[in-house]
């Protein structure tokens, strides 16, 4: 397998690369990484292998070979060289580099999501060798639509709760038409939150609401107890995927990568935070900071109006993440993932997703939320 991969430097990317050196020792990965130069490719390169695999453990040369590049631009920046050697030897690809912040400008968005995604399989169409190809997507393209939501399902007029899903929605439309002429399938993954030991490679927006909530600043979900949380670990999303994607193969099939119905209630969500946040903040075991209730939509509605009047930077803070995720709450959305768990079956299990939670925010808290990593 001569595999190209965009996104080695994302959150999933990362994993990928991890199982695909410790599981497909025949595999041969061309990693598409944006540098200003090759000299600085080279760099980027060394320093992401450092982080990726201990030293001692690093694969064999020649295993993954770093290509500059860049999704944003036609061709994607490729020199005639590197394009002429992909188009030679490339047999399959996955493409998972995003924009993945929630509150990034929808045209920024698309110049990423869906542009990119377009420059990547336009260079795709001109590989010679080519057996199979993946996009990585997300669940929420399901945006606001309501209740069960199937590997199937795709068109709505439900509307979106962030500008980074519906680019992600935008560019389903365009991958769906490639699935006639490509032996192209896709791959939805539920919200990742860090690893299976709990470190964060990547911090993103549930990170940056767990810290206002361990800070005592949130005072109210809109949804019910049982509310339904779709997240997820990094490892599971790249085992899952890539033993989908070499062993279970369905060109035009996407594939639910998620809890599904065995999701983290909200309830158990609010309670695990409140839990470990005791642990190293006396005002929770104090009772100073209280957990935030579960309401109404409509209740919270005014709690967000009456915050909004005040001059409470943090509760604003709340309120800004909250318009980019609090609207799949509402929503009681559940992702229909049990197609994929029965393929996988205990190959790859589901991780538990109560300990995986407990296991983040005490990597957080021990890191002061990234800012003391080493």
């Amino acid at each position: 397998m001569n595999l190209l991969m965009t996104g080695i430097t994302g959150a999933v990317g990362m994993e990928m690369a991890r199982w695909l050196a410790a599981n497909a020792p025949r595999a041969r990965v061309f990693a598409l990484i944006r540098a200003a130069s090759p000299v600085v490719l080279k760099a980027r390169w060394s320093k992401l292998a450092a982080k990726l695999w201990p030293e001692g453990q690093r694969p064999e040369e020649g295993r993954f070979v770093p290509v500059l590049g860049d999704i944003t631009r036609p061709g994607l920046g490729l020199s005639p060289e590197d394009a002429e050697r992909l188009a030679g030897e490339v047999t399959h690809v996955i493409h998972s580099a995003a924009n993945v912040e929630l509150d990034a400008p929808l045209e920024e968005a698309r110049l990423c999501n869906v542009e990119g995604t377009r420059h990547v399989f336009e260079v795709v169409r001109t590989f010679r060798r080519l057996e199979r190809a993946a996009y990585v997507s997300t669940l929420f393209v399901a945006g606001r639509r309501p209740g069960l939501f199937r590997e199937t399902d795709f068109e709505h007029e439900a509307g979106f709760v962030n500008p980074y899903e519906q680019s992600k929605y935008e560019t389903e439309v365009y991958v769906r038409g490639l699935m006639k002429e490509l032996p192209l399938a896709q791959f939805r993954l539920a919200y990742l939150i860090g690893r299976d030991t709990g470190e964060v490679t990547r911090y993103n927006s549930m990170h940056a609401l767990l810290r206002l909530l361990h800070e005592g600043h949130v005072g109210a979900f809109p949804g019910t107890p049982e509310t339904l949380m779709e997240l997820s670990s990094n490892d599971y999303a790249a085992a899952a995927l890539l033993t989908l994607f070499r062993e279970h193969f369905q060109p035009g099939r996407t594939f639910h990568i998620g809890s599904g119905a065995r999701g983290l209630p909200l309830q158990d969500f609010i309670d695990i935070s409140a839990e470990v946040s005791a642990e190293t903040e006396p005002r929770w075991r104090q009772g100073a900071f209280l957990p935030p209730d579960i309401v109404d939509e409509d209740t919270y509605t005014l709690l967000r109006r009456t915050l909004l009047q005040t001059q409470n930077k943090k509760s604003h803070e709340v309120i800004r993440l909250g318009d980019t995720m609090y609207g799949h709450l509402t929503a009681s959305q559940v992702f229909d993932c049990q197609p994929v768990q029965e393929l996988l079956g205990e190959r790859v299990p589901l991780p538990p997703v109560r300990e995986l939670l407990r296991d983040v925010l005490r990597h957080c808290m021990a890191t002061n939320w990234g800012r003391n990593r080493s």
